[in-house]
């Protein structure tokens, strides 16, 4: 696989300049533009439905337009609409149909606005108008035609010709990056004057027959050939404003190149066009699949009373508001594309925590959840057909072998995107020679960065309980110790270079906390330079993608960074942590990554995995790949349970990999400096656990008991301590070995009495009873 060179990261730097500067310049405009993606998917960037009612301030578009992107401009806001052409073919089909409605003067002001010709072929026609609508479909072929043909030349089909994106969707305009369209082809604007315009519009008046076919990926254009056509700047000067009554033809002729059996099955008699869909009308197909194939959620809900709140919106799902309530979050739809709605909410007639499809949902709200009525009601206006499908066996043989078609297709699909995958992925190994060679001139040995703890090459993972404090461990106590060459936690040695640079990618903190903690660790000055941390929280870096791949490489390398901490694992990694594969092939980017940035060490914090067990250690949560990969692990835990809150100041560092066997140590923090060191006093977790808990025990004994003969049963001095009775019992035991408590053991059926000892806790080191908020 070939690696970006610095100068593809130079050019890159250049695009992302222009695409920023276009994309300021439509903010001008007053459109809202949004970052997409530069990786061929066309998805947004950032959650921009937040931008439809509202456009971005320039100081977001400065942040967003950093690194290389796609333009995207948000339509309805602004009254941007846009009009889509898929083919070439049906754009000009379309401007011949504008021209003999008398409408010529108006499409070369159209086009002279803007007009830019698509990666597939098609062409883009963005106006304003006085009142977008949402998006729709104007005209389809019959049959799916292959669309174009991706940079994996692999063929996309679609059945669309001309569509609308207005409120509720976005548009991809020139100036993006050439990777954010699959074909890895530019959006180009194109402009034209009334004269070339209806020369062309005659020319192509004359290639016209009946009907023309529709473009495929290797026809070739319909425009006349050896035409100079103008190539402006991306950006658009003005949008022509359309009025209601050209927007009106605009779609007619639009509606007009639409094939009649593009629709799906007719429905009955009287039912509107917009209503066609598979399955109406047709025998075998139920009334509530055909139902739920032409109707929309709101056309569902909103009758009875529910509430769409479009500022809730987010790209994964509707939020909606019950009747009677006048905001929050109800029940959602179309959650990850699901179609399905999902209730929260008990004071509905909906059952909460369950999921109903859009007959289900009908028949509750109209028919009190009677489904055979709803169907019934539902067949006779026009939807499906109650009989069963399918009685005559030659059909359910031709179905099945549709079914096993298909699935062949799938599977070879699925297996030649493996394929190019892993041919993305290669990178040819060095050549070291035969044995002999390799004897001779042998690679030399990975050293210590941190003496018994981390090597000074390779990826280590920190495997750390919830609220341990991680970040403190590695981001600051760490880093401070490499960049001033001290001891960690004033025991192990550590062996940066004096010139290496510490790169902390934090993607867990905002930035104004993390750099007071850095402030509060107290690095020399001298050092400080040295020190790079990058806050991506809010801004996901996928290592796996080209363009993020090369910005990464020359971030580390500018800074000579050679110890890169990565924190954590879990905002870096956007794949599912359970996949070996998935892990696998991340972790083979973030070794690319760093060969080419010359990065020597990488430490990865990441949280452990569940556990009820109380003496557990901790386990990477996901795949068995993250205990399998890492060239050291280390696990970190304070002295609670799982999901517990740390019971004191105490935590214990273990650690194993190649050449590392480090068994369990405590760590303490230092009062007045607040940082840890290894706690040599300590006689290990679980004599610490019974002195922290004795302690909270004295403590509480000695605050509820005024001075002299007084004393409590053990049964109500047991109730001042929140703990295990097990560990209750041995607390006593210990408190009374120490003098803090003395303890009567009363005559058989008689309490024992718990008195105060001869000796104070609270001299003696003991923990507040309240934790200070």
């Amino acid at each position: 696989m070939n690696k970006p060179t610095s100068t593809d990261v130079r050019s890159a730097t250049r695009n992302t300049k222009e695409c920023r500067r276009i994309a300021q310049h439509w903010l001008e405009l007053g459109a809202s533009p949004i970052p997409i993606l530069a990786d061929g998917s066309k998805r947004s960037a950032i959650k921009w439905r937040l931008y439809q009612k509202e456009a971005a301030s320039p100081e977001e578009i400065d942040k967003w337009f950093s690194r290389p992107r796609g333009l995207g401009i948000v339509t309805g806001i602004g009254g941007v609409e846009l009009l889509e052409f898929e083919t070439s073919v049906v754009w000009w089909q379309w401007c011949l149909k504008m021209r003999e409605q008398g409408h010529a003067d108006d499409l070369a002001a159209l086009c002279n606005g803007y007009l830019a010709r698509s990666p597939s072929g098609g062409y883009h026609l963005i106006y304003t108008t006085d009142e977008p609508e949402p998006n729709q479909k104007l005209a389809q072929e019959s049959e799916p035609y292959v669309h174009y043909v991706d940079s994996g030349r692999n063929p996309v089909e679609t059945q669309v010709l001309i569509e609308t994106r207005g409120v509720g969707g976005y548009v991809i305009v020139a100036g993006s990056d050439e990777r954010t369209h699959p074909t890895g082809r530019p959006y180009v604007r194109e402009s034209w004057d009334s004269d070339l315009f209806n020369n062309i519009v005659r020319a192509v008046a004359g290639q016209e027959h009946a009907r023309l076919p529709v473009r495929h990926e290797s026809d070739p254009d319909p425009e006349p050939d050896n035409l100079d056509i103008p190539v402006p700047d991306p950006a658009p000067t003005e949008l022509f404003h359309v009025s209601a009554e050209l927007r009106e033809d605009m779609f007619a002729a639009a509606r007009q190149l639409d094939q009649p059996a593009a629709k799906c099955m007719a429905t009955g008699a009287g039912q509107p066009a917009h209503r066609a869909v598979r399955g109406q009308g047709v025998s075998g197909v139920r009334p509530g699949v055909a139902f739920a194939g032409a109707t929309a959620w709101a056309e569902i809900l909103e009758p009875h009373g529910w509430r769409k709140d479009p500022t809730a919106d987010t790209e994964e799902s509707i939020k909606w508001t019950r009747p009677g309530k006048e905001s929050g979050t109800s029940a959602t739809t179309d959650y990850e594309g699901t179609g399905l709605f999902y209730v929260f909410t008990s004071s509905t007639d909906f059952e909460a925590g369950r999921s109903y499809d859009k007959f289900a949902a009908y028949a509750l709200l109209n028919h009190g959840g009677d489904f055979k009525s709803a169907a019934k009601e539902l067949v006779s206006k026009g939807f499906g057909d109650p009989r069963e499908p399918i009685t005559d066996e030659g059909a359910f043989e031709q179905r099945v072998d549709k079914r096993t078609q298909d699935r062949l297709v799938y599977l070879e699909a699925d297996e030649r995107a493996r394929r190019i995958r892993a041919g993305q992925n290669f990178r040819e190994p060095p050549e070291l020679g035969s044995l002999a060679e390799q004897l001779a001139n042998p690679v030399a040995p990975p050293d210590f960065l941190v003496d018994d703890v981390f090597l000074d090459r390779g990826i280590s993972l920190v495997v750390a309980q919830d609220k341990a404090g991680k970040t403190t461990l590695i981001s600051l106590d760490l880093v401070k110790a490499l960049v001033e060459g001290n001891k960690w936690l004033r025991k192990f040695p550590t062996h940066l270079p004096p010139d290496a640079g510490v790169a902390i990618w934090n993607h867990e903190v905002d930035a104004s906390r993390f750099q007071g903690w850095m402030a509060k660790a107290n690095i020399a000055p001298e050092h400080l330079d040295r020190v790079h941390p990058m806050h991506l929280r809010g801004f996901p870096v996928d290592l796996e993608e080209p363009t993020q791949e090369a910005w990464a490489v020359e971030w580390l390398r500018e800074r000579n960074v050679k110890v890169w901490i990565i924190d954590p694992l879990s905002k870096i990694f956007l794949g599912d942590t359970n996949s070996d594969t998935e892990f696998n092939r991340w972790w083979r980017a973030l070794e690319a990554v760093m060969e080419q940035a010359g990065v020597d060490a990488c430490i990865i914090p990441h949280h452990a995995g569940h556990n009820d067990n109380e003496d557990w250690t901790p386990r990477a949560r996901g795949t068995s790949a993250m205990k399998g990969n890492p060239d050291v692990t280390l696990m970190y835990r304070h002295g609670g349970k799982y999901g517990d809150r740390p019971p004191d100041s105490k935590r214990y560092l273990s650690a194993y990999g190649r050449d590392v066997d480090l068994l369990e140590i405590t760590l303490n923090r230092d009062p007045e400096t607040g940082v840890l060191f290894v706690d040599e006093s300590s006689s290990g977790r679980s004599e610490d656990k019974l002195e922290a808990v004795g302690l909270r025990l004295a403590n509480a004994v000695w605050n509820k008991l005024p001075a002299g003969e007084e004393w409590l049963s053990k049964g109500d001095a047991e109730k001042l301590l929140r703990a295990d009775n097990k560990d209750k019992r041995l607390a006593f035991g210990w408190c009374e070995e120490r003098g803090y408590l003395r303890i009567v053991v009363g005559k058989r059926g008689v309490a024992h009495k718990v008195f105060r000892g001869n000796k104070e806790p609270s001299a003696h080191g003991v923990l507040p009873t309240k934790r200070s908020k």
